[in-house]
């Protein structure tokens, strides 16, 4: 982790045209005055301003604030008057001492303008004339500079990471700026949070995030700065009250939440709302929200009960269910266990409807933090159970198999029980599936029986299903899908309906009924199912209809399910439907560009096949475009992938693309490859692997079968679309 000093001066990130203001003031040596609101970085321009005096060689005179007379004068460090002189004359001891120190190159800086001293306000106020005077005042009528807070736009290149795909830089300048409303002084002390629990490190100048560390974040449970200053003045007892409850309601806290929690007439609410607002104590967002700038000393004053009550209170009041969540997390992190039931009820109703949605971060955190509330003893049993029954959903719905493993083990750890263990393996199966790794799953499966539960039963059939196909042909994958509906029929629901009939599209997509198999997918995303399973089937059906190939439809489809999987922060279905939208391009014969970056982020997805089909198009993409090296390596990185997953044909395929660009070749490893495409169940990868084994040896060797011998009459295939890599014509061109 980097260290903290790196955001104690954090770099200017607002207009570059008020620094140059600024330094040319000082180059020009006149006064300049800036306003905005406490934290937008009145201090920083005044820094900027003694640094651009500094470099010409200039004294810099800061003065202090404090409420003594002349402490400001005595704080310059210039010629004190005579102690027998009387006001008047010390004044104009005092102006001449500064006109002098001004006229020989010194430059005056006053933060906090209001704060300086009477006297020595007025002995500078009347030196301004002479120039070299920089000042941060309130009145925004009478400055010259007037800072605002930033907005998310501004605040993106603080962030380190890939917008594309991870979107980390947009989310993480979205959370900075709810939290901060794009204060400058905020935004410092929130990225120090953010580096100190660990949720965050510097790179160079910029943040990095994960996507674990955004959801954690996103949620409000984590990561909060710590409001160390005290307002300037004391406040009154009313204000001290409502500051005290912006602070534990926030960002949710609005004026009539804030009336309701203080149990206070609206009005009077309003009027201390005014005052914290004109005290640089508070701020209010657009949208009618309230945020504390500085420390209430009525919340330090509060024991851990009493902030627990506070949160069960507002809690209560919540007109959000993440509101309500947040609250009532923070009052069982101040006192475990108080009330465990109604802390899984509410956690794991919340997590449903985030599930449902697509939007797994907020409930998958959300469930996590309460478990981690929880001791494994007999009383928190049921509640546990059924969060962990939750978290497992999240782990099955978003495919991700490292952190599915990850979850099994932590969960297994914490939670020895029996019936947990069954959860955590099925994840753990399901996890295997997902990398094609058949063995390790039905391992895991063998350890678990039926399963009461609804849901998880149609789970514990699915990852059987998925297991299966690498090594099934289109008949055996039916049989499979025909058992499973019998295990699942006295438990059938619509959703458990929908999810059969998937699986059943596959079996028509194995068997090369293409435009079957999509529609089936289709009529199956329309079922009561969660969005990201919607998503998932939406993208599936898009690649079923480039096969067909019905290339614009497989388009649209793709951009459906990308805009799906963009709202739902899901990588591995963006990277899913990116790839299959740029397929139906290519195929279309439209021109590409190698994309690196979906490259990247292809590499960070561990599904079985996802990683290859993106490495094979990409390859084939650079072969059009005569890049021979990168072709070869996407192939033999694609073929790599396709082996270890076990599909056969589609590593050759990427091996018979990789001998067509990389010399010298081997004639009789080529000559192998020819003949063994012989063996491929599916016409389209046969001819493609025989038309590029042919050209890797030009004129050595012949295409073993013709169009005839492929089903390939013209009629039901556009023969000038492209595949894989080939189109039709292509590979029967010159090489019959």
């Amino acid at each position: 982790l980097g260290p903290l000093d790196a955001v104690t001066e954090l770099r200017w990130i607002g207009p570059s045209d008020v620094l140059d203001c600024v330094r040319g003031a000082v180059r020009a040596r006149r006064s300049l005055d800036v306003a905005g609101p406490t934290g937008a970085g009145r201090t920083t321009v005044l820094r900027a301003a003694a640094e651009e005096a500094r470099r010409e060689g200039r004294s810099v005179l800061w003065v202090a604030n404090d409420d003594r007379p002349f402490a400001a004068m005595r704080s310059v460090s210039l010629d004190e008057p005579s102690p027998r002189l009387g006001r008047d004359e010390a004044v104009r001891h005092w102006t001449d001492e500064l006109i002098r120190a001004i006229r020989q190159g010194g430059i005056v800086i006053a933060d906090d303008w209001d704060r300086v001293d009477a006297p020595s306000r007025e002995i500078i106020e009347s030196c301004r004339s002479y120039g070299s005077i920089f000042r941060a005042i309130d009145d925004e009528f009478a400055a010259d500079i007037v800072l605002r807070p930033l907005d998310e736009g501004e605040l993106l290149e603080l962030f380190h990471g890939p917008e594309h795909f991870l979107h980390l830089p947009s989310d993480g300048a979205r959370v900075l700026h709810e939290r901060t409303l794009g204060l400058p002084r905020l935004i410092r002390d929130e990225l120090a949070a953010w580096v100190s629990s660990g949720l965050a490190r510097w790179r160079g100048d910029r943040v990095e995030l994960t996507r674990n560390s955004l959801d954690r974040l996103r949620s409000g449970l984590d990561g909060g700065a710590s409001l160390l200053r005290l307002p300037r003045t004391p406040l009154g007892d009313v204000e001290n009250d409502v500051l005290a409850w912006i602070d534990l309601a926030a960002p949710h806290a609005t004026e009539m939440l804030l009336a309701e929690v203080t149990e206070l007439p609206a009005w009077e609410v309003e009027e201390a709302l005014r005052s914290l607002e004109r005290r640089h104590a508070a701020r209010r967002t657009m949208d009618g929200r309230w945020i504390p700038l500085v420390l209430s000393s009525r919340l330090a004053e509060w024991t851990d009960s009493d902030r627990a009550n506070a949160h069960r209170r507002l809690d209560a009041l919540a007109s959000s269910d993440d509101a309500r969540v947040r609250h009532l997390l923070a009052a069982a992190s101040l006192e475990p266990e108080s009330d465990v039931t109604r802390l899984g009820e509410e956690v794991v109703r919340f997590s449903e409807e985030q599930r449902q949605r697509g939007l797994h971060g907020p409930g998958r955190v959300a469930v996590q933090r309460a478990l981690a509330l929880l001791s494994p003893s007999v009383e928190t049993r049921d509640c546990r159970h059924r969060l962990v029954r939750e978290a497992a959903l999240h782990a099955l719905a978003e495919a991700n198999p490292e952190s599915s493993v990850l979850f099994a083990d932590e969960i297994e750890g914490a939670h020895p029980e029996a019936e947990i263990r069954n959860l955590t393996g099925l994840v753990r199966a399901h996890a295997a599936a997902l990398r094609g790794d058949t063995t390790t799953a039905l391992e895991h499966l063998a350890t678990i029986g039926r399963l009461e539960d609804r849901t998880l039963e149609c789970w514990r059939s699915a990852v059987r299903v998925l297991a299966a196909r690498p090594n099934t042909t289109p008949d055996e994958q039916q049989q499979l899908v025909d058992e499973a509906e019998a295990t699942l029929s006295p438990i059938m629901t619509p959703a458990i309906r929908a999810s059969l009939e998937t699986w059943r599209a596959h079996a028509h997509y194995t068997a090369g009924r293409f435009r079957e198999a999509g529609e089936a997918y289709l009529l199956a995303s329309q079922g009561p199912v969660p969005a990201l399973r919607r998503c998932s089937w939406i993208i599936t059906a898009a690649e079923a209809f480039l096969e067909v190939p019905d290339l614009d439809r497989a388009r649209k489809l793709a951009e459906r399910g990308l805009q799906m999987a963009v709202e739902c922060r899901s990588l591995v279905h963006e990277v899913r439907a990116t790839h299959f939208w740029r397929s139906a391009r290519y195929r279309a014969c439209e021109e590409l560009e190698v994309d690196e970056e979906l490259v990247a982020a292809a590499r960070e997805v561990t599904v079985a096949g996802v990683r290859a089909q993106v490495q094979l198009l990409e390859a084939s993409v650079a072969w059009r475009s005569g890049d021979h090296q990168r072709t070869a390596q996407l192939g033999k990185q694609a073929q790599d992938d396709w082996e270890l997953a076990g599909h056969v044909w589609p590593a050759r395929l990427c091996a018979a693309l990789v001998a067509m660009v990389s010399p010298p070749r081997d004639a009789e490893q080529v000559r192998q490859l020819l003949h063994s495409a012989s063996g491929c169940p599916w016409p389209g990868l046969r001819v493609q692997i025989e038309a590029m084994a042919c050209r890797a040896i030009d004129g050595q060797l012949t295409m073993l079968a013709s169009r005839e011998d492929l089903g390939f009459d013209g009629s039901s295939v556009d023969r000038l679309s492209r595949r894989e890599v080939l189109s039709l014509e292509e590979c029967f061109k010159g090489v019959e």
